[in-house]
């Protein structure tokens, strides 16, 4: 894609970012957030963006079905400590970030695809995002539904000081 030249890969903690106030117009953190402690990693995420830098996350939430998906399917990586995203673990985010939000995914197809990789079928990412759609529309015509996802995207802008 004609990035190694600018690409430089750097190790650090997500609560201890190893970069300067301001470096980044965004962050993203896929599947990372949920391995911190988020009132630090929130923070640490704010402190390295530009005024008006915009944070992403992808996470897996701990909805209704999350303790029946984890007994009949596992966890991804039984060896690695996680713990899933609550309310509670994403307030920080609330206090840190303009306008943040979190919008839950996958109340209906998240486990049915959990335990289709568990088998080694694995969809085109074109046919996922088909069925991420779809879950999405269908959960969010009945109340409350959309709110029971186990995925979450946390969304935010860098709130200036003052």
């Amino acid at each position: 894609m004609g990035v190694e030249a600018g690409l430089r890969c750097v190790v650090g903690l997500g609560e201890e970012l190893p970069f300067r106030d301001g470096a980044f117009d965004a962050v993203y953190a896929q599947g990372t957030m949920h391995h911190m402690e988020t009132d630090l990693a929130f923070s640490e995420c704010r402190r390295v963006l530009v005024s008006g830098g915009r944070f992403a996350a992808v996470e897996p939430w701990r909805g209704p079905l999350y303790n029946v998906g984890i007994r009949f399917f596992g966890k991804r990586d039984p060896k690695v400590q996680c713990v899933v995203l609550t309310a509670r673990r994403v307030n920080p985010a609330v206090r840190v970030f303009d306008g943040a939000r979190t919008i839950h995914h996958g109340a209906v197809t998240r486990y049915p695809l959990l335990a289709l990789a568990k088998i080694g079928l694995s969809p085109s990412r074109r046919v996922l995002w088909t069925i991420g759609t779809f879950d999405d529309a269908v959960s969010s015509l009945i109340p409350r539904l959309r709110r029971t996802g186990s995925s979450v995207a946390i969304l935010g802008t860098r709130k200036e000081q003052g």
